[in-house]
């Protein structure tokens, strides 16, 4: 018997390498190829022109106009309150006597007339006794400012030589057109009429304290 041949057999093939990301989306990878270049190119394109340079140097220059505007700014609000601090110096917080105006605020004020120990007021129909006595203060308000101002009476306070200080009675509607509860003066107008004070009778008045609002105030002597 002859020996058999063994069978042959083919070379076994070598297993298929893998392919990359890149070379299985062949497509997204040219894409993003394309992205990222014109990106450098934006950016290369921007250098080279000088534009952030350009930007930089406006933006020191509106940063200098900012600054010397604020800087104009904070001086002239300095002046203004110089100014302001000025006038209160010279307007307000003044003391004159009777027949000479004073400055309150927008207002020009003066005493004409005070009459002392007054003890009924009105008539013998509509009238009204004093407590002690009435204390009437004639005076005189001119609105110097440019818009219409308020004066109160209720502000306006009477001083004896004691240091006691009188409110504004509230019989003076017993005064008739005379009352000043609250005067409306445009500006440029003068209006006159009388500020009534019910006191101790043996209470000698020594000075009106003006004021019109919270930040001007005046007196005026009655001696």
């Amino acid at each position: 018997m002859s020996a058999s041949t063994p069978p042959v057999y083919g070379a076994v093939p070598a297993p298929e390498q893998k392919k990359n990301w890149f070379a299985r989306h062949k497509l997204l990878t040219a894409l993003l190829v394309i992205v990222v270049l014109a990106i450098v190119g934006t950016a290369m394109s921007k250098q080279s022109d000088g534009k952030p340079a350009a930007t930089s140097s406006s933006q020191a220059a509106d940063s200098a106009a900012s600054g010397n505007a604020a800087e104009s700014a904070d001086k002239a609000g300095a002046e203004a309150e110089g100014d302001k601090g000025d006038k209160k110096d010279k307007n307000d917080d003044a003391t004159v006597g009777i027949g000479t105006p004073v400055i309150l605020g927008d207002f020009e004020v003066t005493v004409t007339n005070v009459e002392k120990g007054v003890s009924h007021i009105g008539n013998d129909v509509l009238g009204k006794d004093a407590t002690g006595q009435y204390v009437i203060v004639d005076v005189t308000v001119k609105n110097t400012g440019k818009e219409a101002a308020g004066f109160a009476e209720s502000e306006q306070k009477l001083v004896d030589t004691e240091g006691r200080q009188h409110s504004v009675s509230g019989d003076s509607l017993y005064l008739g057109d005379a009352s000043m509860i609250y005067e409306k003066v445009n500006p440029g107008n003068t209006v006159t009429g009388k500020l009534l004070y019910d006191v101790p009778a043996d209470a000698v008045p020594a000075k009106l304290e003006l004021a019109t609002g919270w930040t001007h105030k005046a007196t005026i002597t009655l001696q």
